[in-house]
């Protein structure tokens, strides 16, 4: 099982430094008590039978931490300080959401990433304490770290927004394939590469300029689709996670556009905050992933606040986030038998 973490750096835009060993605390103890009490707790976590064997916290494998790194990135020093402290309390995994700290020499680089050796640095400093590094790069939403940038307007789907590149232009993906190779340069022996497609998606109609007159949610898929073949054929050792958002999006008449991508990507199933999922309820839902894809994780919530995945706070709400995780443990108890491998095998907290 794989837990994902979400700790976001845009909370040290407003913090002085003197605060950041308070905030290392903090921190420290929510990862803790998260882990001992929703993880660890048998009142918490029950027994989940699967396929006549019973799946109980001792089947976890990994739990990865999720460090989002865009804006102003938290120093060498204290990423040593808090690599330990992840460990201890049972991480396995870095997921490193790069963004503008990662030096891509693509044409839109902060103008104070990460040194090559630097990002080195962190790698090894995760290795010594028993970490994987899982790079993740978001591939058409959350991409205003290129979008921004004036040379990269142009692909942008909709000129005013910044958030999500337009996925029917040829140079879009010439540019996620070179991101996607440039990241590996420093990832080189992982196992896992995170693709992103994190929600909300937008709801009006794609510009003609962008789609072509095609329906958006056509073109995201192809766009998907085509990332994920291309991916598999020159890095076939890797598995790619996602977040499901995408497919809460998408009816079933375009399944088809869907099938075969399933062997090569893993989704990674958001906390549900009702039973409809636009049209779905959760049962539906999760036939249609089922099949689609042999296996899929689950996402909890830790610094996110919950119904709002853009809104973060310092000091977290436990009891809500623990209220949302434990229902995504009535979703594995409820839903794991449609699925061909354990759905226990990774669960995410965002």
């Amino acid at each position: 099982m794989s837990l994902v973490i979400t700790m976001s750096s845009s909370v040290f835009k407003i913090f002085p430094l003197f605060l950041l060993g308070s905030f290392l605390s903090v921190f420290a103890c929510a990862v803790h008590f998260l882990l001992v009490n929703f993880f660890f707790d048998p009142s918490s976590l029950s027994i989940v039978p699967y396929r006549n064997q019973m799946v109980t916290p001792s089947t976890f494998k990994e739990v990865l931490v999720h460090l989002d790194l865009k804006g102003a990135p938290p120093s060498l020093t204290y990423l040593k300080e808090i690599l330990p402290i992840l460990a201890y309390t049972g991480a396995t995994s870095l997921l490193i959401e790069w963004e503008d700290t990662l030096p891509y020499s693509l044409g839109f680089d902060n103008t104070n990433p990460f040194r090559e050796t630097e990002i080195f640095i962190i790698l090894a400093a995760a290795e010594s304490n028993g970490l994987a590094s899982i790079p993740l790069v978001p591939l058409y939403s959350d991409m205003d770290f290129v979008l921004k940038v004036k040379e990269f307007a142009k692909m942008r789907q909709n000129f005013n927004d910044t958030r999500f590149i337009c996925p029917n232009a040829r140079s879009s993906l010439d540019l996620v394939f070179k991101m996607i190779g440039r990241v590996l340069d420093f990832h080189r022996d992982t196992k896992y590469f995170h693709i992103g497609f994190r929600g909300p998606f937008p709801q009006d109609e794609c510009p003609r300029e962008c789609c072509g007159g095609k329906h958006l949610y056509d073109v995201i898929i192809d766009h998907l689709v085509t990332i994920v073949r291309h991916f598999n054929q020159l890095y076939p050792q890797v598995k790619l996670l996602m977040w499901d958002d995408l497919f809460r999006c998408v009816p079933t008449s375009r399944i088809k556009q869907l099938m075969g991508i399933g062997k090569y990507v893993i989704p990674v199933v958001q906390p549900f905050e009702d039973m409809d999922i636009l049209g779905y309820n959760v049962e539906s839902y999760t036939e249609f992933l089922a099949a689609i894809f042999p296996e899929v994780w689950i996402s909890g919530t830790y610094r996110s606040a919950p119904g709002n995945s853009h809104d973060f706070k310092l000091v977290p709400n436990l009891n809500q986030h623990l209220e949302l995780n434990s229902r995504q443990v009535d979703f594995v108890e409820a839903f794991q038998h449609k699925f061909d491998h354990p759905i226990t095998k990774g669960l995410s907290l965002t």
